[in-house]
């Protein structure tokens, strides 16, 4: 009994913390999660037309979009990587209202240095490839993965280098919508919550569970 009452306490800590974390990026500040929907992600457009010409782009969702995008924009090969939704009918969505859209990140890459083959390895090394009902803690289909393909040969790619077991879909390319603007380099902006949130979580653990099995 007393088990299931630390268990149970712990999730619903860990649910408040990421709901206070994705309201409020400073102490002190109004929470950024007011403004319109029109506004989010604004400065995207103009970080887009600045891109270096040979740019090329991959979209994934592996869960929270604060850790895809971070685990990505750790490569030196990537420009940035960009949170935001995908997937879904509903237009101009927000965190708040999101609905039949998945948290994607949607990553700009120089492919003279990375192939997309090494960026879904990168992928699949970084998600639980065995959860399709969303990702470590975080439950639903707006946490749950999927690989958006450009083309065949992607398509081709990202099956042949699914790991044993691998049950995420593989779909095609879909419009991207950039999340608010607090939502971008959270892990920079909130390094501590960030961690929190992504330790409590269990991601890195099962993560380190699933690539050891698979190295051995």
């Amino acid at each position: 009994m007393i088990s299931l009452l630390l268990a149970t306490t712990r999730q619903f800590l860990l649910s408040q913390t990421k709901a206070l974390s994705r309201s409020f990026v400073f102490v002190g500040f109004l929470s950024l999660s007011f403004v319109p929907s029109a506004q989010a992600g604004s400065d995207y457009g103009e970080f887009a037309e600045n891109l270096p010409q040979n740019a090329a782009s991959l979209t994934v969702a592996g869960g929270c979009f604060w850790c895809i995008e971070k685990d990505f924009e750790l490569l030196d090969s990537v420009y940035e990587a960009v949170s935001g939704f995908a997937g879904g009918n509903k237009q101009d969505p927000t965190y708040r209202s999101h609905t039949g859209h998945r948290e994607v990140v949607q990553i700009y890459y120089d492919p003279e240095k990375v192939s997309f083959t090494e960026l879904i390895d990168h992928f699949y090394r970084h998600v639980d490839y065995t959860d399709n009902g969303g990702q470590f803690c975080d439950r639903g289909h707006a946490y749950s993965p999927a690989i958006h393909v450009q083309n065949e040969e992607q398509r081709q790619i990202a099956i042949d280098r699914a790991p044993k077991g691998s049950v995420i879909p593989i779909e095609d390319e879909a419009r991207f919508w950039p999340a608010e603007q607090y939502h971008q380099d959270y892990y920079l902006k909130n390094p501590l919550r960030y961690k929190f949130y992504r330790y409590s979580c269990g991601r890195d653990q099962r993560v380190a569970s699933l690539n050891a099995d698979r190295d051995n």
